[in-house]
């Protein structure tokens, strides 16, 4: 028995066994287990309330609770391979884990050595039907709470792709307020896109998605994702919107789109002085002795050398990071400079780049604060427009970051004006 059991069972002794039967054996106090010796099984010994006495006090005299009327008996624990398989679903679920892992071997060895001798594998057909079971359960539960409250939605729509077999999903999500004045957030479609992804077709499934849950005539707004927002589509979802607004439907472009083609202007014309800072990182942590020669230098200024990492080219905030890592290290000029016996790194690359970290630090505090799913964002739109606004106007005639403001300025004036 699990020596752990022995605060439950008070009137056993800490070598008494249950199998589960109710049936005891006592075994006489042995020395410790050798190397080679099976480890002993888990109790299958459970507390319940003391209505009937289930398993005698081993010790004599009173019920299995101790005889101290304490309340509780012992009994063998009921292994309720229904409610496994249930919460066995909701942990793939929520964790994102394979459909196969309660047919595998070695989840059945982990489960029986440390939780339940009973749990036997599951098939993987068993698994796959709990969890559509699964599904359409927390569908008709959504169903009825979107019927059973004057509850309005706003839809958000991202497209996804499979460059393997060329298929087109649209996946769309259900915002809304509960009685309890919470923000919620649902997927309730994750549909095929058949043939082309045109607008009609993007339309078409939103209108069908809407239509299954009984919220056609209750949607506010339409939010579509990169790829989607187009003033086709908008044409076509006018009907769907129209029946709660009464006709008057506009188009507003995501902000967080802006903020990244906005970026990715500035991006593009930075490319020269960034792609040097990206060789000049390489460089140092090409090798050992190259890291070793920059570290002195660091020394020789009074700094601590570290590892410096490249940005990932199709991520403009890891570029943020890269400069906010970099930028405090000037003495990475001089060694890069003197290592290779040229100006690689000018200090007119060098001026550029610490002000376009100082733009890309104001786009990505502004980005952090309205990607945020649960919290209002539209009342900080404004106010980080007119930052923006303030922040060109700055640097509008800046004799070195001029050039490169123009592109990113034409963009904001394009979206906002």
């Amino acid at each position: 028995m699990d020596p752990h059991a022995g605060a439950v069972a008070s009137g056993e002794s800490a070598g008494d066994e249950d199998d589960g039967s109710g049936e005891h054996e006592t075994h006489p106090t042995s020395s410790a287990p050798s190397a080679n010796s099976r480890p002993r099984k888990r109790s299958r010994l459970t507390a319940a309330a003391d209505v009937s006495p289930t398993v005698d006090d081993c010790s004599g005299g009173g019920s299995g609770d101790g005889g101290g009327g304490g309340g509780e008996s012992v009994g063998a624990w009921p292994y309720d391979e229904s409610a496994a398989r249930d919460e066995l679903v909701t942990l793939i679920v929520s964790q994102d884990l394979p459909v196969g892992i309660a047919g595998s071997a070695s989840f059945e060895a982990m489960v029986r050595q440390s939780f339940c001798p009973q749990f036997e594998r599951i098939d993987n057909a068993v698994t796959i039907r709990d969890i559509l079971v699964f599904h359409e359960d927390h569908v008709a539960g959504l169903k009825e709470e979107f019927t059973g409250g004057n509850l309005s939605f706003a839809l958000s729509c991202e497209m996804w792709g499979t460059s393997y077999h060329r298929m087109s999903y649209l996946c769309v999500a259900a915002h809304y307020v509960d009685g309890d004045y919470i923000l919620n957030k649902r997927v309730i479609g994750f549909k095929l896109i058949d043939g082309a992804p045109t607008a009609e077709a993007i339309a078409r499934r939103i209108l069908d998605v809407a239509m299954e849950y009984g919220i056609e005539n209750r949607i506010v707004s339409v939010t579509l994702g990169d790829g989607l927002a187009d003033g086709e589509t908008m044409d076509a979802l006018a009907p769907l919107l129209g029946w709660y607004t009464g006709g008057f439907v506009f188009l507003q472009r995501c902000i967080f789109s802006i903020l990244n083609d906005i970026v990715r202007a500035g991006l593009t014309e930075m490319a020269g002085p960034l792609d040097a800072i990206r060789s000049a990182i390489a460089y140092v942590s090409s090798s050992e002795a190259n890291f070793t020669e920059f570290e002195k230098c660091c020394v020789e200024r009074g700094q601590k050398a570290r590892k410096l990492w490249p940005d990932s080219k199709v991520r403009w905030d890891s570029t943020y990071d890269m400069l906010k890592e970099v930028l405090p290290y000037k003495v990475l000029t001089d060694f890069v400079n003197g290592s290779m016996q040229q100006e690689f790194l000018s200090e007119h690359n060098w001026s550029l780049l610490s002000i376009f970290d100082k733009f890309l630090a104001k786009f990505y505090n502004a980005a952090t604060k309205l990607s945020a799913v649960y919290s209002q964002t539209s009342s900080l739109t404004l106010i980080y427009i007119c930052d923006m606004a303030v922040l060109f106007r700055s640097y509008r005639t800046d004799p070195v970051f001029s050039a490169i403001l123009k592109p990113m300025e034409a963009v904001f004036v394009k979206y906002i004006q």
